[in-house]
């Protein structure tokens, strides 16, 4: 019974790795980033009077990426999609406070924030459109960790008196859906160029509390794609 066992096991694990199919490559990927912000802030200052800060959205920025592509196939036409990829993120963000003798004030910032991602998404193919030529679309999510940080060009702000690196005012991690289609094309036994759009929507808030001095403002990553690469 032992030996039965065993064969059947080790049967279907031939038939698992004789099916499964790795592909490995390399993209590059020009994006606009933009943040979905909210929340306000007010200071009572007594008598009636208040200060009210908010903060919104006020434009976006066009970043470039890239990295390592690996799609695990179980099957001819879906695969596991992963790899390792360096990208840019952020969009402009603006605080307004009205109130007080000062009236009305208004302050942007440009976000610069690099992170080293890990997708993790599947990937589904049609049949050939075209000759050599199939369709993808792809649903699933991606983890990052910030590697640097810039606001306004600069990698360092003064906040108060004290001058930090401007990746203090960011949390590490970030986290997000994301869903995409595009289009493969075998040009050889084994390479294929591919290129398609992708949206990225962040989960998390990137603003570490600290940031404009308190823990009520939220910007969330979101990011349009354009993929284009090579698998080998």
């Amino acid at each position: 019974m032992k030996k039965l066992l065993l064969a059947l096991v080790f049967s279907c694990s031939a038939v698992t790795a004789a099916q499964a199919q790795v592909e490995i490559g390399l993209k590059i990927t020009p994006s606009i980033g933009f943040n979905r912000t909210s929340g306000t802030q007010t200071l009572d200052l007594g008598q009636g009077a208040s200060v009210k800060t908010a903060l919104e959205s006020d434009g976006a920025r066009v970043h470039f990426g890239g990295g390592l592509v690996i799609d695990y196939f179980f099957g001819e036409n879906y695969a596991f999609n992963t790899g390792i990829e360096l990208v840019g993120k952020g969009g402009i963000i603006k605080s307004t406070t009205t109130g007080g003798v000062v009236g009305t004030v208004s302050s942007s910032a440009k976000l610069g924030l690099q992170y080293v991602q890990v997708p993790l998404a599947i990937k589904l193919f049609t049949n050939e459109v075209a000759p050599d030529t199939r369709v993808y679309f792809i649903v699933g999510g991606q983890l990052g960790a910030l590697v640097g940080a810039s606001i306004d060009g600069k990698k360092t702000v003064t906040v108060g008196t004290e001058d930090r690196k401007a990746s203090k005012s960011f949390n590490t991690f970030d986290a997000g859906v994301q869903v995409g289609a595009g289009a493969e094309l075998q040009l050889g036994k084994s390479t294929k160029a591919f290129g398609g759009l992708s949206y990225q929507h962040g989960l998390l808030n990137v603003l570490d509390k600290t940031y404009f001095g308190n823990d009520n403002f939220v910007a969330k990553n979101s990011m349009v794609n354009v993929d284009l690469g090579l698998k080998f």
